[in-house]
């Protein structure tokens, strides 16, 4: 058991995957803000999420950002991603 563990501890570094944070993302927004993106509109570089929506959508978005990153920390814990523009 105890080289199972060890062997497991390894994958603690990975990243969740882009898809799983991008569908992730999505759900949140619907049941935060309230907005309905699609998943062509969400992409993830580098520990940030970029989305790209027309400018009501962004500030609604914006007004969010702290209830959505918090929200995916909870999901992803330290590997979530740090930035939504």
């Amino acid at each position: 058991m105890n080289n199972l563990t060890t062997f497991l501890e390894k994958f603690k570094k990975f990243a969740p995957p882009d898809d799983a944070v991008r569908t992730q993302f999505i759900v949140l927004v619907k049941e935060i803000a309230d907005l309905d993106i699609e998943k062509s509109e969400v992409k993830v570089r580098n520990g940030t999420i970029f989305v790209v929506a027309d400018p009501a959508a962004k500030s609604e978005l914006y007004m969010h950002k702290k209830n959505l990153l918090g929200a995916l920390e909870d999901a992803f814990g330290k590997k979530a991603p740090k930035d939504i523009r």
